[in-house]
C-alpha cells in the first residue's frame, strides 16, 4: 500500500509532484507492490506508478501507461511519482 507523500521535495531529480499526464511506455523494475509499478521508459525515465485496478503484470514485461494528475499524494518508490488510470503489456 502506497504511503502519503509528504510535501514537494524540492529535489529536481526526485519530484513528487504528480501533475504529468498522458501515455508512456517502458519496462517493469520489479513485480508490483499493491497498487505500485515502477517502470523505466526507453529514453531511462524512472516512474513510480500508482494503479489500483492493475492487472497480472510482472517484471521485465512491456507496457503502456496513460497517466493522469493524482487525486491524492502516493510514494509508490523511487521515480517521478504518478497515478495512472490505464496500465496494460504490450504485445
Amino acid at each position: 500500500m502506497p504511503s502519503p507523500a509528504p510535501g514537494g521535495s524540492g529535489d529536481p531529480q526526485n519530484p513528487t509532484d504528480t501533475s504529468k499526464a498522458g501515455w508512456i511506455s517502458g519496462i517493469l523494475n520489479a513485480d508490483p507492490r499493491g497498487d505500485c509499478y515502477t517502470l523505466t521508459t526507453d529514453d531511462g525515465d524512472l516512474y513510480a506508478i500508482y494503479h489500483p485496478k492493475g492487472g497480472p503484470l510482472h517484471r521485465g514485461q512491456r507496457v503502456r501507461a496513460h497517466l493522469t494528475p493524482a487525486t491524492v499524494r502516493i510514494v509508490c518508490g523511487e521515480g517521478r511519482q504518478v497515478a495512472a488510470d490505464q496500465l496494460a503489456a504490450v504485445h
